[in-house]
């Protein structure tokens, strides 16, 4: 899917956020632009986003597992995800 996300994203709480936060939000962005449900994600063959950050870094992560890594990172230091869904 290209474009499968149209709006950009708006946290609060000093938008201080973790990996799991970001999965909720794109989660909840797909299936309001695209009717994708969560159920649907589990059902695909392919559920991962690639988050880079304006450090260089990247890290891919499946749509399909809840993270528990609780580090906290600005939502200011993502520079894009991309998102890859297989069905």
């Amino acid at each position: 899917f290209e474009n499968i996300v149209s709006n950009e994203f708006v946290f609060y709480n000093a938008s201080k956020i973790t990996i799991n936060d970001l999965s909720i939000k794109l989660k909840s962005a797909i299936a309001n632009d695209q009717g994708i449900t969560k159920h649907d994600i589990e059902l695909a063959e392919r559920a991962v986003y690639k988050v880079y950050f304006k450090n260089g870094s990247s890290k891919y992560v499946d749509l399909k597992t809840e993270y528990k890594d609780e580090r906290v990172f600005k939502a200011t230091d993502i520079k894009k995800v991309d998102i890859e869904l297989k069905f």
